[in-house]
Parts: structure tokens; sequence; C-alpha cells
């Protein structure tokens, strides 16, 4: 439970907040590259620097079904919860923020180097540059995709705390 409860404080007071502000900054910034808007491209120009990914804590987990202590649980809903929250979507999250990466990594990182000097950006030059607003769009997508992920990881994780605690009072 105590996993649990550390992986929701982090999704609430951290990752959501984080990154449903990075999307934000994106999608202002994207904004302004295609209304020619220079101010508004300098404040968010860093945010197109930022990754911040995040899967559910499992090494209690991991410990328990590797020992085989997680068969003293006798409640079979109880083992799917746990199982579909760290072997389901806590992969899921971390697969998700894989994809974030990599087209960072592999598609954004590269034509930002390329075509801005990243000590000194000029946001004039970006300006209406379809390339990049391309590129942006994908990069929003998968941060979107990455937030409803965490929103549910967050929902299941509150459920199955509830349902262990109820658990526990039983015994």
């Amino acid at each position: 439970m105590d996993d649990l409860a550390d992986d929701q404080q982090t999704y609430q007071t951290y990752q959501l907040p984080v990154n449903q502000e990075h999307i934000s900054a994106l999608q202002s910034f994207t904004a302004a590259l295609m209304n020619n808007q220079s101010d508004t491209l300098l404040k968010y120009f860093p945010y197109l620097l930022m990754v911040d990914n995040f899967s559910p804590t499992s090494v209690t987990y991991l410990s328990g079904t590797s020992s085989g202590k997680i068969n003293l649980i006798d409640d079979l809903e109880i083992k799917k919860g746990l199982s579909y929250y760290f072997d389901v979507l806590s992969v899921e999250a971390q697969k998700k923020g894989e994809v974030q990466a990599d087209f960072f990594l592999g598609e954004l990182l590269p034509w930002l180097t390329h075509n801005v000097n990243l000590t000194d950006p000029d946001p004039v030059s970006l300006m209406g540059d379809e390339v990049l607003v391309n590129k942006l769009i994908l990069y929003q997508s998968f941060i979107e995709n990455k937030i409803v992920g965490y929103e549910d990881i967050l929902e299941v994780a509150k459920e199955l705390e509830v349902t262990l605690e109820d658990f526990q009072k039983a015994l």
C-alpha cells in the first residue's frame, strides 16, 4: 500500500501538473509559431527541450510475486487489481514515456539542433515552419496520451488502495 500511496502522491503533486503545464506551453508555442508571435515563442521555447516521465514503483509487488507471497492473498479480485496496476498500467506508462522520449530524441531534438542556435534562439526564424509545427503536434499527442495514462493509473491506484485497506481491516 505504501507504493500505491507514493505513486499517487507523485502523480498528483508532480507528474500530472508538470506534464499538463508542458502540454499547455507547447500548445501556446505552436499557436504562436503559426500566428507569428515572436515574444510568445521566446517565452515558451524552453519547453521544447523538456521530457518528464514516470512509471509506478513495483519493487514490493515484484518481490511479492517472485517469492510467492502474493498467493497469501486469497481474494482473486485483489490479485487481479494488483496485476492490472503493476503488470499492465505501469508497463503502459513506461512505454508511453519511451514513445515520447524516442520522438523527442529521434525527431524533435535533431530538428532543433539542425535549425536553431540553442544558445541564442531566434524565434522569428521559426515562424511558419510547417515541419516544426507538424513535429510539435505529434509530440503534443504523445504527451497528451501519456497524461491520460497517468490519470488512469491514479484512478486505479486510489481504488486499489481502498480495496486493500478494506481487505486488511477484514483480516
